[in-house]
C-alpha cells in the first residue's frame, strides 16, 4: 500500500512539473540558429564599414538585429517615403540617402510571417549624418498597451532622429505575452556590433 501511495505522489509531482513547464514556456521562442551571420553564407555581401554622405543629406542604415529570438523566420516589408521598399529577414541590412526634414514609413508583414509587423509612422531628420535604424519584434506582457494618443510612441534620445508611430494595431498575444514591432534609431556602437554580421539586401 505504501509503494502504491508513493507511486501516486510521484505521478502527481510529474504532472505538476509538466504543466508548469507548459505555462512558463515562451510561446515566441524560435531557434537562434535561424539568425545566420553573413560570414557563414557563401557569396553574401557583408557589411564592412559605414559610408558618409555628401551635402545636405543623411544616410540611413536599416537593419534586422537579433536583439530577441522573436520573428527570426519572418521577413517584414518596409516602405520609406513611398520611394524605397526593402524586405528585411533577420541579420540583413539595406541603406539609402534621404534629405533633411520629415519622412513617412510603413512596415507590414510578408505572406507567411508569424508575427505582428504592421505599423506606420514618420521620422524627422534635422541634420546630415549617418543614422542606424533597427527593426525587431519585442515581447510585452498581456494587457500592456501603448500610452497616449497619436503618435503613441516617440523616440528622441540624444542626437538620433525623432520617430513617431501612428495608429498602432493591437499587440498579437499568445498566452501571457504579446509581441509588437519596433523601429528605433540606435547608437553607432550598438548598431555596428550587429551590422558586421549582416548581409546587404537591395532596396527598390
Amino acid at each position: 500500500m505504501k509503494k502504491y501511495n508513493l507511486l501516486k505522489i510521484n505521478i502527481v509531482f510529474l504532472i505538476a512539473f509538466v504543466l508548469a513547464s507548459c505555462e512558463t514556456a515562451d510561446p515566441y521562442a524560435e531557434d537562434a540558429s535561424l539568425a545566420k551571420p553573413c560570414q557563414s553564407i557563401p557569396g553574401a555581401i557583408c557589411f564592412k564599414h559605414p559610408e558618409n554622405t555628401a551635402g545636405e543629406a543623411a544616410r540611413i542604415y536599416v537593419f534586422r538585429p537579433n536583439f530577441t529570438n522573436m520573428g527570426l523566420s519572418d521577413s517584414p516589408r518596409i516602405h520609406f517615403d513611398k520611394q524605397y521598399e526593402v524586405v528585411l529577414p533577420v541579420l540583413k541590412y539595406s541603406t539609402f540617402n534621404v534629405g533633411l526634414g520629415h519622412h513617412d514609413f510603413t512596415m507590414s508583414s510578408s505572406p507567411g510571417d508569424k508575427y505582428q509587423w504592421n505599423v506606420a509612422g514618420s521620422i524627422n531628420i534635422d541634420k546630415p549624418g549617418v543614422y542606424y535604424m533597427a527593426v525587431w519584434n519585442s515581447r510585452i506582457p498581456t494587457g500592456a498597451s501603448p500610452k497616449g494618443t497619436k503618435p503613441y510612441y516617440l523616440v528622441n534620445v540624444g542626437p538620433y532622429p525623432t520617430v513617431s508611430y501612428y495608429n498602432p494595431p493591437p499587440p498579437l498575444y499568445k498566452g501571457p505575452y504579446g509581441s509588437k514591432p519596433n523601429i528605433e534609431f540606435i547608437s553607432e556602437s550598438d548598431a555596428l556590433d550587429v551590422l558586421y554580421t549582416c548581409e546587404l539586401v537591395q532596396s527598390h
